[in-house]
């Protein structure tokens, strides 16, 4: 027979229900975390209440305590104590009736429909969590777009490549127009009369820039690359250079 695993939030707390048939078993070992280190299901099971109970359960579903009671161990994420249904509840009036009443109201919801309404402060909850990994979505997402952009270069970039890359997605900046931004915003600086740009000591500490110098006498003097780190750094600021490039546009207008 098919198992089905529901999880609902009960507070801050997840509390598994494993639903097989007529049948619902519950993680005791959740059931126990909001009302602290005294409230462990070993705890309850050594109380004469817990003991008499479960010698109850087995003579009238004539059933052995190992069916009412699980103890699962290992990685695949039902590990903790399991619960038949009427010894759940029994231990859940134990840990407190407010809590004994909404396992209740699960437990009858699981049976009758299958599933379980959520209630509106589940509903704000798994709206939280959804906005949440959203903007954890949009946080990695300069870490895809670096993965994509750099895959056949496992090293830093000219800040050349990096602006073509920021143009390919969406921020229209040259490369002069890239260097002036990184002046005043004080990433690099002109050093001397040769009119080269250098990385400031902040970009070179930040590991953010670097400076490659030529490896022959044909190839052109030092030059500014972008790291591996730097390249996710502006990718985050992108805001802060389009930004940069409308102000350039509006003194220029």
């Amino acid at each position: 027979m098919a198992q089905k695993n529901i999880v609902f939030q009960y507070g801050n707390t997840n509390v598994t229900f494993l639903a097989e048939g007529d049948n619902v078993k519950i993680n005791a070992t959740e059931m126990a975390k909001p009302f602290g280190e005294k409230k462990k299901p070993a705890l309850w099971l050594r109380t004469q209440q817990a003991k008499k109970y479960l010698e109850f359960l087995t003579q009238v579903q004539i059933c052995t305590s190992a069916d009412l009671l699980i103890v699962m161990s290992g990685g695949n994420g039902q590990q903790g104590t399991w619960m038949h249904e009427d010894l759940a509840m029994e231990f859940a009036r134990w840990l407190s009736p407010e809590f004994a009443y909404w396992c209740n109201k699960k437990i009858k919801e699981l049976l009758t429909t299958g599933t379980a309404a959520l209630t509106e402060q589940e509903r704000k909850l798994f709206r939280t969590t959804i906005k949440g990994l959203e903007n954890k979505v949009e946080e990695l997402a300069p870490d895809a777009d670096f993965g994509k952009s750099v895959r056949r270069n496992a090293d830093s970039i000219p800040v050349t490549m990096f602006s073509d890359f920021l143009v390919s997605n969406g921020c229209d900046i040259g490369r002069n127009q890239l260097y002036e931004f990184l002046r005043v915003y004080g990433y690099v600086y002109k050093k001397g009369e040769t009119d080269r740009n250098f990385p400031t000591r902040r970009s070179t500490k930040m590991r953010i820039l670097e400076t490659r110098y030529p490896s022959s006498t044909t190839e052109f003097g030092p030059t500014v690359y972008v790291t591996p780190k730097g390249i996710k750094y502006f990718l985050r600021r992108r805001g802060v250079i389009e930004a940069f490039l409308k102000k350039q546009k509006a003194l220029k207008d």
